[in-house]
């Protein structure tokens, strides 16, 4: 898998000391991001595809960045059902559950869960339903600061990765799902493939 040989790579450049055992979450964040690397890896051109071109260079590329948002939507999952798995109601600062609540529409939930429960102390799960998407950076947000996390502390990244900007990677990927490939991209794919070829 390529993230393991890249661990390998980077244990033996001296710039970690070993490698970490990864908690679930993460292992499974770098297992689906493996697939989102692997792609423009698999052997295409003229020897095995003789309709390879620079259309199936831009479909693998939106394909590409929509595994890696999904692979960032799990890892994001995974940490917050595990996490409310442990902290109750009554753990969590009464505005942000109730900003949680408000924004995802769990009213219905959490009165269900007080009724189950006889109780206003119960784990946060509870409210979870089983499908809980975290792709959107707003929801991202209101969960994670739920439970005491800041995704966005990192701004630059945040932003390069759901920025507003239309080359943030969540909007490519929102784009290449509601319109298929950017042919407007063509030209410059056009053109890597000339400057390759007399290379």
């Amino acid at each position: 898998m390529h993230i393991e040989e890249l661990y390998v790579e980077v244990l033996e450049e001296g710039r970690i000391e070993r490698i970490e055992q990864a908690t679930i979450p993460f292992s499974n964040f770098n297992f689906n991001l493996s697939g989102a690397l692997l792609l423009p890896t698999l052997k295409y051109g003229s020897e095995s595809d003789k309709d390879t071109g620079p259309v199936k260079v831009l479909l693998l590329q939106g394909l590409m960045i929509t595994q890696i948002i999904t692979s960032l939507e799990t890892y994001y999952r995974d940490i917050f059902i595990i996490i409310t798995n442990s902290i109750k109601t009554t753990d969590v600062e009464p505005i942000a559950l109730s900003h949680f609540i408000r924004e995802n529409r769990f009213m219905k939930e959490f009165v269900q869960a007080i009724e189950n429960e006889n109780n206003l102390s119960f784990t946060l799960s509870k409210l979870i339903p089983e499908s809980f998407p975290l792709q959107q950076k707003d929801k991202i947000k209101v969960a994670m600061e739920l439970i005491g996390l800041n995704p966005a502390l990192r701004e630059k990244e945040w932003a390069d990765t759901f920025g507003d900007h239309k080359g943030s990677t969540v909007k490519q990927r929102h784009l290449f799902i509601h319109s298929g490939i950017n042919l407007g991209k063509l030209s410059t794919i056009i053109d890597f493939f000339s400057d390759s070829q007399k290379g």
